[in-house]
């Protein structure tokens, strides 16, 4: 049986009963949008996967939630999505930022040894990259003092 014709809200019903097949047709409906979305709000192709991913592990979890006289299930299906991408954007926000070498700092492959404070040097790489985020004029303030 084919479930290209059948509406988003009939496919909605079939996955709350566990049809693995009505998944797969809201899948292949769905997935570029939810990619889309995923890549316009910021993240890399990676993170786009694993929120999509994460989205529809969702709605298969959580499709007998759906109540179609609240909202149509597109509506219902990209707010799952757009929640979904904005959880893992405050998550990775909220992860510490490693400290690890980049190629524009050549000098952060210094080695911990006599002669290198650590301590100050990681405080030195810190204060470069706040540097980097102001106006040319306040970081000219700022490195005259």
């Amino acid at each position: 049986m084919s479930l290209k014709a059948f509406s988003d809200e009939a496919l909605l019903a079939l996955v709350a009963r566990g049809e693995e097949a009505a998944l797969q047709q809201i899948f292949r409906r769905y997935a570029g949008a939810f990619l889309g979305l995923a890549r316009r709000l910021g993240l890399d192709s990676a993170s786009q996967e694993d929120v999509v991913q994460e989205v529809f592990s969702k709605i298969w979890r959580n499709a007998r939630e759906f109540d179609p006289r609240r909202a149509s299930a597109r509506a219902w299906l990209l707010a799952i999505a757009h929640h979904t991408t904005v959880d893992h954007l405050r998550r990775l926000e909220a992860r510490p930022q490693a400290l690890e070498p980049t190629e524009e700092e050549p000098e952060a492959f210094d080695l911990p040894g006599p002669g290198l404070d650590e301590e100050h040097h990681l405080d030195r790489i810190r204060l470069r990259r706040a540097l980097a985020h102001l106006e040319p004029e306040e970081r000219e303030v700022i490195e005259v003092l």
